[in-house]
């Protein structure tokens, strides 16, 4: 059976991109559907860090609210964008200028809607050595936020972090049991859990609060919210013009004629192994934490009626492990903190272990098969995953995911790594942790590398520890990402192009169905989402015939 709906715009996705363009066009007047191709709602975005980018936001730590004067200059941010991101079609000046003029506006705006942020919980950008780059941070996260606003929506959200915690916290988290700093944020983060559930509530943080409040804002604005809703065609006039878009529902297709457009933010194609086999590196699935729906399914769409796609060679890339139960995770401080190294067949180091999530997936590309080796007092001192210090990592080491041995030799033998070059590379680390210089990776050098994962308790150097104390544990490293980077050209109005250059009318892309306008770097915390929310209030504002200025 086949039905009909006339709305004014179609999203296609509800990840952050997705909702902040339906929230936009809902507030300008327009008719809004969106719809989602799983069963859940929020995409990648909703077990992110929760995170953005927006430059010159002006939001304070006091509850959120906005300052009378933004927090750095623009200018900066841009002379920090251009000497980062390379030359590609995505990172155009035109486009750079449209997200850095557009970023600010679109967290005012949000916040006016009724959207709750901490300014306080900001991030360093994270390569300060560049002209631009800002120490203050021009991160934004959302506030704590207890989620029975959205009722039965609630369970209709995607979730990961087991905690309401910030990304900004997970490095003292990681500390809990060696610092005092560490400690309280422990505390912080389990006090604003007990308490909400004390109260009645549901507390959550991170990607999952930037979800349910977009979700939450979009559903009392009025936008229709369809689940299990893909887009699997859109539909064109005489002159090319995207006038429609078939969708599917609960098994019967339904033609949504658009007046003002269709926005796709599905997402990019970590998920697709036909797309990554042709496009990137790394072709298997098995190693990006990217949600399931992420199957590129609007960027082909966008393919089949001319647009024009860039960067799709290109992911976030970010060292990933598979747990015992089977799912890819992101080393995150396990790399970073000491008594730690990462090492190839030969046995040999390759990169700062501790330095930016990006910079160590593009270094393990390089190299192939990796392994993260450690030894016991890692394992007193810091938890692996969620799992906390000093419990023994049963399930790991039944499930194969992580080795263990009381000789270096031996778990070099058992992981097929070189005895002799794992030797000498523990011997080399362990002098070099006691002088504190990393003189073959600069591992502590930076001022990422001190303050984001490190254990100030270690000295001279807290980035820096000898692996030599068994038993030692070995677990592989894969390049992973958290989604992919290429995808629709679009201009500065989000609007996607033909191959020609010239905009598809009624056809919008934003997220990571989008090619990146951060290229082929990750300049700082939350450049993924920054630009996807940005551009997708562009979209928003765009086809309700406003300007984002």
């Amino acid at each position: 059976m086949t039905g009909s709906l006339d709305v004014d715009l179609l999203v296609a996705g509800s990840g952050a991109a997705g909702l902040t363009a339906a929230l936009t066009a809902r507030d300008a007047g327009l008719s809004v559907l969106l719809v989602e191709s799983t069963e859940l709602i929020g995409g990648s975005s909703a077990t992110s860090g929760g995170g953005l980018w927006a430059p010159g936001h002006g939001v304070l730590s006091d509850g959120g609210q906005p300052r009378p004067e933004p927090v750095d200059d623009v200018g900066a941010a841009a002379r920090y964008l251009a000497a980062l991101t390379g030359d590609d079609a995505a990172t155009s000046p035109a486009r750079q200028l449209a997200f850095l003029n557009g970023a600010a506006p679109m967290v005012s705006w949000l916040h006016s809607q009724g959207f709750a942020f901490d300014g306080g919980l900001s991030m360093a950008d994270y390569y300060l050595d560049v002209p631009g780059a800002s120490r203050q941070g021009r991160e934004v996260v959302p506030a704590r936020w207890d989620a029975r606003a959205l009722g039965p929506w609630a369970e209709r959200v995607r979730k990961l972090f087991p905690l309401p915690v910030h990304a900004a916290e997970v490095g003292g988290l990681a500390l809990a049991g060696r610092t005092r700093s560490g400690l309280t944020t422990a505390a912080r983060v389990a006090v604003a859990s007990a308490g909400g559930m004390l109260r009645g509530g549901r507390i959550w943080g991170a990607g999952r609060s930037l979800v349910g409040q977009l979700l939450h804002l979009c559903l009392r604005a009025g936008v229709q919210v369809w689940l299990d809703a893909p887009v699997s065609d859109l539909v064109t006039d005489a002159g090319g013009n995207v006038t429609a878009a078939i969708v599917t529902r609960a098994g019967r297709r339904v033609d949504v004629r658009t007046a003002r457009g269709v926005v796709l933010a599905t997402g990019g194609f970590a998920r697709d192994p036909a797309l990554r086999a042709a496009h990137l590196p790394v072709p298997s699935t098995s190693w990006t934490v990217a949600a399931p729906g992420d199957l590129g399914d609007g960027i082909l769409a966008g393919r089949a009626v001319g647009a024009a796609w860039t960067l799709m060679d290109e992911a976030w890339w970010g060292p990933t492990i598979i747990g015992p139960g089977g799912r890819p995770q992101f080393v995150l401080w396990e790399r970073s903190m000491p008594h730690a190294f990462l090492v190839d067949r030969s046995g040999q180091r390759f990169c700062d272990e501790s330095g930016v999530l990006e910079d160590v997936g593009r270094a393990l590309l390089e190299v192939g098969e990796s392994w993260l080796l450690l030894d016991a007092r890692h394992r007193a001192s810091y938890p692996f995953g969620w799992l906390p210090p000093r419990v023994p990592p049963v399930r790991w080491l039944a499930s194969g995911a992580m080795i263990r041995d009381r000789s270096l030799a031996r778990l070099a033998t058992r992981t097929g790594i070189d005895a002799d070059g794992l030797r000498d590379t523990a011997r080399r680390f362990a002098g070099q942790a006691i002088t504190g210089v990393d003189l073959d990776f600069g591992r502590g050098a930076t001022e990422y590398d001190r303050t984001v994962y490190a254990d100030p308790r270690v000295r001279p150097n807290p980035n820096l520890g000898a692996v030599s104390r068994p038993p030692f544990y070995a677990v592989p490293v894969h390049a992973g990402d958290v989604g992919t980077k290429g995808g629709l050209l679009t201009d500065g109005n989000a609007r996607v192009l033909r191959v020609d250059g010239e905009p598809i009318r009624g056809l919008y892309a934003a997220g990571n169905t989008a090619a990146s306008v951060m290229g082929r770097s990750f300049p700082a915390p939350g450049a993924t989402l920054g630009p996807a929310m940005t551009f997708g209030y562009v979209a928003g504002l765009h086809a309700a015939g406003r300007s984002s200025q």
